[in-house]
């Protein structure tokens, strides 16, 4: 079986060898059916999988879960009242300025 590649080539071969030749070139009439149809049956050379792209599709699947989980947790916190909870610990961390580092992690 031929690869892709090494019809591509050939394919590239014939058409150089038809330019150079200067004289009109006699064809058959379904010629120009029979290269297109051999040019789209060629493949570009592949490559390997690239990181972006595939990241990429990773985060379009999970697109869908993360904004469901942001609207689930703002709708907690306006049924659990943040703004008490905000207040509440606003206080607690303006208590602890006043401590040092030495105060905050002794046992």
């Amino acid at each position: 079986m031929k690869t892709p590649a090494r019809e591509l080539e050939k394919l590239e071969r014939l058409l150089r060898q038809a330019y150079r030749k200067k004289k009109p070139v006699e064809v058959d009439p379904h010629w120009e059916k029979r290269l297109m149809a051999r040019i789209r049956e060629a493949s570009a050379p592949q490559e390997g999988p690239r990181f972006l792209p595939m990241f990429e599709h990773l985060v379009w699947r999970l697109t869908p879960v993360a904004s469901l989980a942001v609207v689930i947790l703002v709708a907690l916190l306006f049924k659990l009242e943040f703004a008490s909870a905000h207040y509440a610990l606003q206080s607690l961390l303006t208590g602890l300025e006043d401590l040092t580092w030495a105060q905050i992690f002794s046992t």
